[in-house]
Parts: structure tokens; sequence; C-alpha cells
């Protein structure tokens, strides 16, 4: 642009040159070619200004294009999603590594806090009020209940009772611990004029777990249920004072990762439990034979 200025500079000197010599030495042809010269000049150069402000004018657009465009590109490249190909053979076989070998539980992994339900079908020798000596089965394998014997008071046979539990088992590193339990038990034959049909017993008893584990169809543990006392306050009237709800030793079967157990009695275990009326004094002994079967299932889990 700067060459176009100077021509027009030229011009103009060149025109006032010709201006300076005499009117009759410069022909009406002359001039106008100079003039037309001139205004060509002046055509071109603003012919290039207005390219240089285009130019000026366009660059941020081309610019900011040309990032947009780049941009794009990345984003089809971050996208592009990989088709895998055909799978290669094998390659060779590693070492083989160390055989599974299963931990079992222990005495020390059941330490927590369970929930604990269950229940229990048990047979009752009949009640004799204040003798400290119940009437006992007959020996095994009939386990046979006993007969009448007016000279004691006894009306001989049985009852038949069933019961359900809801409670909490804790149990410490050794194995020992509480069970906190209520039980509501069905008196399936005590259902005459006057009789309960049911009670509910609140209480707790001692327990202790111990490694049992001798074959493949035998329990991983046992579990002795000792000092069991409570109140049975729904079905009686008075209060009483009982000893239970269950004595009988239970067989466990516990999950490999000590947060389920199972516990039974499959084998006969005749226990004797007595009941104390809180008002009258009077104590009521019986034998029975139980057969409970309870879940336990961890509540916190282990540390």
């Amino acid at each position: 642009m700067a060459g176009f200025r100077w021509g027009i500079i030229l011009s103009a000197f060149y025109l006032f040159s010709l201006f300076a010599y005499p009117a009759w030495a410069v022909d009406d042809s002359t001039i106008q070619a100079i003039q037309n010269e001139v205004s060509t000049t002046k055509g071109k150069t603003d012919v290039h200004d207005d390219k240089i402000k285009n130019l000026e004018g366009g660059l941020p657009a081309e610019t900011a294009a040309r990032i947009a465009a780049d941009q794009a590109l990345q984003n089809a490249i971050n996208n592009i999603a990989l088709i895998p190909g055909a799978q290669g053979p094998a390659g060779p076989q590693g070492p083989p590594g160390p055989a599974y070998v299963p931990v079992p539980p222990t005495v020390r992994s059941l330490a927590g806090y369970y929930a604990m339900h269950g229940t229990r079908t048990c047979d009752y020798t009949n009640n004799m009020q204040g003798n400290p000596n119940p009437m006992p089965f007959g020996p095994p394998p009939l386990y046979a209940l006993p007969a009448a014997d007016p000279t004691v008071g006894y009306a001989g046979g049985g009852t038949s009772r069933s019961a359900h539990y809801k409670g909490r088992l804790t149990l410490d590193e050794n194995g020992i611990g509480t069970w906190n339990t209520r039980m509501i038990q069905l008196n399936h034959n005590l259902v005459g004029p006057s009789q309960a049909p049911f009670i509910l017993w609140n209480g707790s008893c001692d327990v202790v777990v111990y490694d049992a584990f001798t074959g493949d169809m035998e329990p991983t543990f046992k579990m002795d249920l000792t000092n069991c006392y409570g109140e049975i306050n729904v079905g009686t009237d008075p209060m009483v004072i009982s000893e239970g709800p269950d004595l009988t030793t239970l067989s466990m079967d516990v999950s490999a990762s000590s947060e389920t157990i199972l516990m039974t009695a499959i084998s006969p275990q005749v226990k004797t439990i007595w009941n104390t009326n809180s008002v009258t004094g009077y104590t009521y002994s019986q034998n029975r034979v139980c057969f409970p079967s309870h879940t336990a299932i961890r509540m916190v889990p282990r540390r």
C-alpha cells in the first residue's frame, strides 16, 4: 500500500511540473492521460485497502474456526471404539497356584453377637406338687411314661408341649456367653377347664461352647446351657419363678464364615426342671425329654 501512495505523490509531482511549464507546452491529450493514470492508481489503492481490511476482520474468525475443528477432531479420536480382532492362540500354561485349603471355624471365630430363633417339642411327666423327686421316664430305648401311683398322688402318663424362641446369644473368644431369650410354650394336653393353654417365659441361660468334631456327619461344636432362670408372667397367676427354658446339650453346625449356626438335639436327654409359685411357695418338679432346633445369625460383623 505504501508503494501506491508513493505513486500518487509522484503523479502529483509530475502534474505539478507540467503545470509549472507554460500552458502552451502541454496539450489536452497529455493531461487526460495523466488523469487516467492517477484514477487507475487510486482505484488499485482502494482495492488493496479493502483486501487488507477483510483480512484483518476475518483472521480472528478463521483462528476460532481452526481451534473448534481441532477440538472436534480430538473428540472424535477420544470416542473411537476399538473393535477386538480374532482371538489369538492360547499362551503356555503357567505354574499351578497353591491349593485352596479351607480354614475351618474355631471357638474363637464364634465370638460375637447373634440373633437366635428356634422351636422345641417336649414330653413331660405329669406334675407332682411339692414332690422333690418327680416321676421318671422308663429306661431307654423305650423311655415309657410311668404308670399311676396313688401312694404319691401321681395320675400317670404325661403331657406334650411345644415352644417358640426369640433371643440373643453372646459369645466371647473362649466360647463362654449368655443366651437371653423369650419363650412362648403351648401346652397341648392341658386344655381342659381352668387350664392354661400356654405360658410366656422370660429369662436367660449361661452357655459354654466347645469343639466336638469327630467326623463328617458329626457336629462341629456343642453347646451346654446351665443356670437357666427366669419368670413365667403369662399363663399363670401369680408369677412363677422357673428353671428353664432348656437344659439340653445342643449340637452345633457352623458355616465356613462363622456367620450362621444351626443347633439341634437328636439324642433323647432326660432333664429335670422346677417351677416355684412365688406366693404359695409350692414347687413343681418334672422330668422331660426335649428336641430343640435353633438358628443363630451374626448381628455384628466380625472384627
